[in-house]
């Protein structure tokens, strides 16, 4: 919250759409115990994103990989480039479901 230099600390300022009160980060805190949660909660959805991202770009990588030694005549590498395909798929769901329910709970700003 931006802070207005022409008011005391704590003061209140009325205007037709709503009521403002001007406070600290700290008071901010206080009034509103989750905020430090929700943070920490961000963070924790970020290394999941993290670590989901990696491991299915290593995924589809790992298909590209078994895809070309099946075409150069390994036919063993079927059964394995189906069951790691079937992994690849949920992987990657996994990542863009929880991908777009973090830009979707992102707050937005208005200016």
């Amino acid at each position: 919250m931006m802070r207005d230099k022409g008011h005391a600390k704590g003061a209140v300022t009325k205007s037709r759409q709503s009521t403002i009160i001007f406070l600290s980060d700290k008071e901010q805190n206080r009034i509103r115990p989750g905020r430090l949660r929700n943070h920490r909660v961000n963070r924790a959805m970020k290394v999941f994103l993290l670590i989901f991202g990696t491991l299915s770009a290593l995924l589809i990588l790992s298909q590209l990989v078994m895809g070309q030694l099946i075409l150069s005549g390994q036919a063993e590498w079927i059964k394995r480039h189906q069951h790691s395909g079937y992994l690849t798929v949920l992987v990657a769901l996994v990542y863009i479901v929880f991908s777009m329910v973090a830009i979707a709970s992102t707050p937005s700003h208005k200016s």
